[in-house]
């Protein structure tokens, strides 16, 4: 099987998710020939994995000159003079049919097509002409629903019209595949109209690559950040459906029993987060580096991460609304136990797995700083969490995530 995959531009949990899926598919099928096909080729994460991808044999293509000529070609009338615009219009045709051209001429004699993030740029609806099953993974719906502030127009509406439009594309001539039974849920609720197959594949993917996690790993990690003291992660970008909010005001409850505990950070758009915790309402900023409460490291190298969650007392996920959690299968991987959002998505993926964690009301501070002040109150109950899940999540690895693919890609 020769398998193009798209991923134009995505983020950290995209470029995670599609490079475990091609590992695993990697592994289980060493014959079957896989293409990236980005515009991501030189940033400091898509790099890491496409090093890593291109180690097991993955090539990858860059198509950024080409991914403005995603869209069906149409007419622009820029000048008042027709004859102008016919001329414009002409060389923009000529131009667009070039590289679209090359585009799909790329993408021919693949037997399937998968497009593993389709957001930031439109997929090119057109190739659908190629003739070859096409599959693309939705991940989630946020856009679909409003947290309570545009936030960079995130959640603004004609944000949702925009994805709307897109994700409506996608599903005339691709079928979707998704993580959880919620996201399926969120799929249909969004696109009623759309009566065809919804593939779920459980999310149960990590950053397995086989090295462990030591604790000499933990030590030069806590030395590279200035680590000092025993802490909690919350890792997680800057997004307000991340709901780093009820963190605010969980954190000064939890300072009030373990005063010698830090809050760390990290994650996409987090930097220079320094902060004391006086207060249920907010955090002050700090102007003494060396004495917070709250810090953030910003986005981490992906190799540094590991060893900074098994370092944590407890890895918190207080989201509203996912496709599923990643940072919790990270930290179950490496032996630390898990507090998170009590929400669908969530339980759904504890249950499937059969891993452990300490849930909380989401809109809560109190119920949070609770869930999380019980894991650090009994060391062996945070053991056995830990312990519970690691084993757990060792019997579905992401060759297992990668064979729920790999049947949907060869029986089309």
């Amino acid at each position: 099987m020769k398998l193009a995959i798209m991923l134009l531009r995505a983020s950290t949990g995209g470029w995670k998710f599609a490079y475990f899926l091609v590992a695993g598919l990697k592994k289980i099928a060493p014959d079957i020939e896989i293409t990236f096909f980005t515009s991501e080729m030189n940033l400091e994460n898509s790099r890491f994995y496409l090093d890593e991808l291109s180690r097991a044999g993955v090539s990858s293509v860059d198509v950024s000159s080409r991914i403005r000529f995603t869209k069906e070609f149409q007419r622009k009338e820029k000048f008042p003079i027709k004859s102008l615009n016919n001329i414009y219009n002409r060389l923009r045709e000529r131009k667009y049919k070039k590289y679209s051209g090359q585009l799909k001429q790329l993408l021919c004699g693949y037997d399937v097509v998968f497009d593993a993030w389709p957001f930031v740029i439109e997929f090119p609806i057109f190739l659908h002409k190629l003739g070859v099953p096409i599959f693309f993974i939705p991940h989630d719906f946020i856009f679909t629903h409003f947290f309570g502030l545009h936030s960079g127009n995130l959640y603004a509406r004609n944000n949702f019209l925009h994805f709307k439009h897109v994700i409506g594309n996608m599903l005339k001539i691709a079928t979707p595949t998704v993580g959880t039974p919620f996201i399926a849920d969120e799929l249909r609720h969004s696109f009623p109209q759309y009566a065809g197959d919804v593939h779920v594949v459980m999310c149960g993917i990590s950053g397995d690559d086989g090295k462990p996690c030591t604790d000499a790993d933990v030590a030069a990690v806590r030395g590279k950040y200035n680590i000092n003291d025993s802490y909690v992660l919350y890792a997680n970008n800057w997004a307000l459906h991340k709901n780093m909010q009820v963190m605010v005001g969980a954190w000064y409850y939890i300072k009030q029993k373990h005063p010698t505990v830090k809050m760390l950070i990290t994650g996409y758009g987090t930097e220079g987060i320094i902060c004391k915790s006086n207060t249920a309402l907010y955090w002050d900023h700090s102007c003494d580096e060396e004495q917070y409460d709250i810090k953030s490291l910003g986005c981490v190298p992906e190799d540094d991460l590991p060893a900074i969650m098994k370092g944590a007392k407890v890895v918190v996920n207080s989201s509203l609304c996912e496709a599923a959690s990643g940072n919790s299968l990270d930290a179950w991987r490496v032996g630390t136990p898990v507090a998170m959002s009590d929400i669908p998505p969530f339980r759904q993926q504890v249950d499937f797995l059969g891993t452990k964690a300490e849930f909380f009301d989401p809109r809560d501070p109190k119920d949070a700083a609770n869930a999380i002040i019980k894991l650090l109150d009994d060391p062996i109950l945070a053991r056995e969490y830990a312990v519970k899940s690691k084993d757990a999540l060792s019997k579905y690895t992401y060759e297992d995530f990668a064979k729920g693919y790999l049947s949907i890609f060869e029986k089309a």
